[in-house]
């Protein structure tokens, strides 16, 4: 009865781990293309088309990033960030 318990609690602790993100600040992304928004049961995300110097340092061309609800409301699909 005790393994089963640890292996419960273990389990919620990975799922409730792995479904936040930690919120971002879209001001860190400027000059980026907001190319979708996600709002799902884990948080508002967008993803974003990065820059060429981002691209460079992320090496990869899109980004999801994690933002508050407010950031979120105020972009659009099709939005720089400036």
């Amino acid at each position: 009865m005790k393994k089963l318990l640890i292996v419960i609690t273990a389990f919620i602790i990975l799922i409730v781990g792995c479904t936040f993100k930690d919120e971002e600040d879209p001001l860190r992304y400027k000059g980026c293309v907001v190319m979708r928004k996600s709002a799902l049961f884990n948080g508002n995300e967008v993803k974003l088309k990065l820059t060429h110097s981002l691209r460079e340092s992320f090496g990869c061309d899109y980004m999801w990033i994690a933002m508050p609800s407010w950031e979120f409301d105020r972009l659009n699909v099709g939005d720089t960030i400036k």
